[in-house]
């Protein structure tokens, strides 16, 4: 369950938001969260996956190394991605039952 965080200072009000996801052999979105981000989404691939996750801005991403691959982060890595929007990433595996948590702000 996606938490929210709002973090008041000088400037303007930041929203934060962090949840996980289980990602298998089909894309996903990230989320169907549409707005607007400050700085991106820090994902973060959980240390007891057996297999890789894959990370693209397109939807028909792919768990390997071709023309539709995207970034591939290991279990227990971490990657910053600055886009606009959640809804913007797509993951998929080539595993079933692989899981990430992460923020967005």
């Amino acid at each position: 369950m996606a938490k929210k965080v709002f973090i008041a200072g000088s400037a303007a009000t930041r929203h934060i938001t962090t949840a996980g996801a289980t990602i298998g052999a089909s894309p996903v979105a990230l989320s169907d969260n549409t707005r607007n981000l400050s700085d991106g989404v820090q994902i973060v691939c959980s240390t007891a996956n057996t297999n890789s996750i894959w990370i693209s801005t397109r939807s028909n991403v792919t768990a390997d190394i071709s023309e539709t691959s995207g970034v591939e982060i290991v279990p227990g890595a971490s990657l910053m991605v600055p886009v606009s929007k959640e809804s913007d990433l797509y993951l998929v595996s080539d595993a079933a039952a692989q899981t990430i948590t992460y923020i967005s702000f």
